[in-house]
């Protein structure tokens, strides 16, 4: 490898370069590449879900007083963005763990923002469904039921 890569007047850098076993896994440009029972897959690493998250919270805690609308363009783009670059690999509980985390940043912010508040209110302030929103209302578990 050294030899190949001299000829293209490239090196190695040994402070940077590891050899590891493909079941142990590496972590590769955000993401954690493994072969777990012969078959490989990849994932995002989780430093880069760390990451990810230390972002949102730093935009979340520099934003505490802006309005919901503004808050939600400023962390869409972060979203959708790194949603896009990962959403090619193995992700589905990755997503619902970011989902979570995401969850309870906002709630915290709603939360910061209204002290004297109830839950209920936050809940009905900050988080209003489609139907109440003029949206489509969502569809019904047993329409029999609904008169």
């Amino acid at each position: 490898m050294v030899e190949f890569l001299a000829e293209r007047g490239l090196v190695l850098s040994p402070e940077k370069t590891k050899i590891t076993h493909i079941g142990d896994g590496f972590d590769f440009l955000g993401w954690n590449l493994r072969k777990y029972n012969g078959k490989l897959l990849i994932k995002p690493s989780k430093a880069n879900i760390r990451a990810h998250l230390a972002k949102l919270r730093q935009v979340i805690k520099t934003n505490k007083a802006i309005k919901q609308v503004n808050l939600i363009g400023l962390l869409n783009p972060i979203l959708r963005g790194w949603a896009n670059y990962h959403s090619h690999v193995v992700v589905k509980k990755v997503f619902n763990q970011v989902d979570s985390e995401v969850w309870i940043m906002l709630w915290r912010w709603a939360m910061r923002r209204h002290p004297r508040k109830g839950t209920r209110w936050v809940k009905d302030r900050y988080l209003k469904s489609e139907d109440r929103a003029g949206g489509c209302s969502p569809p019904l578990k047993n329409p029999q039921t609904v008169r």
